[in-house]
């Protein structure tokens, strides 16, 4: 995890706060990322499988400025940014 700066479309600079979470599995192609955030969405890939993680990851991680992404990277690598809470108060 890690702090970091992330420009705003108002062009004013925000904290963040940065986490990956990374696998050493197959990968998961972009074209198949949609699939793989959707409710019991399959992935096609040699071995099957379900992405009902996916789909509760981003349940719980999406709040107002947060965002979450997939990268491939031999194995997938979840990435989720939250925005830093100062005394209860977004940044």
């Amino acid at each position: 995890m890690e702090a970091l700066l992330k420009g705003s479309k108002s062009g004013v600079a925000r904290v963040y706060l940065l986490i990956e979470i990374s696998d050493n599995g197959w990968g998961m192609p972009k074209s198949q990322v949609d699939a793989g955030f959707s409710r019991f969405g399959e992935i096609r890939l040699e071995l099957q499988g379900s992405s009902l993680w996916l789909f509760l990851a981003k349940k719980m991680v999406l709040q107002p400025g947060a965002t979450i992404d997939l990268e491939e990277k031999g194995g997938t690598t979840l990435v989720i940014f939250f925005p830093k809470l100062i005394l209860g108060t977004i940044v």
